[in-house]
């Protein structure tokens, strides 16, 4: 049985997790914005995979994307979003993350807006490098 190819699912949810974390970052809940936008980038990246008929295991933008590496050609700087963007995996979710209070304490309007950004160059590097259909 052919597997079948999700990748556009994947994809439109990623935008979909993007636009929750433009909407959180508006309202000023900035540890939940920064969180979709890790994991808006996460599926983009998933979806890449899939397209590819590879898998994707893990949560790690980065390990995700030097892995396929020898597939697609990942330039440096979504690399560098993708480490970024790692860091508000656990972070942004755990009060168990800082010796005292909880992440909506410690992230603020610069940090979504960073990570928002992050996101977007993430799954504009995957939309573009997804197989041409046809």
């Amino acid at each position: 049985m052919t597997k079948l190819d999700r990748s556009a699912d994947w994809l439109g949810q990623s935008r979909h997790t993007l636009g929750s974390a433009k909407l959180l970052a508006e309202g000023g809940f900035h540890d939940g914005a920064c969180f979709q936008s890790q994991q808006a980038a996460e599926f983009a990246i998933k979806a890449l995979y899939l397209s590819l008929k590879l898998d994707g295991w893990g949560h790690s933008l980065t390990y995700l994307l030097r892995e396929i590496g020898d597939v697609r050609k990942v330039p440096d700087d979504v690399v560098r979003a993708a480490m970024r963007l790692d860091r508000h995996y656990i972070q942004t979710r755990d009060p168990n993350s800082f010796e005292s209070g909880s992440p909506k304490d410690y992230f603020t309007e610069e940090d979504s807006k960073e990570a928002i950004q992050h996101a977007k160059a993430i799954i504009g590097f995957c939309e573009a490098s997804l197989p041409q259909k046809g």
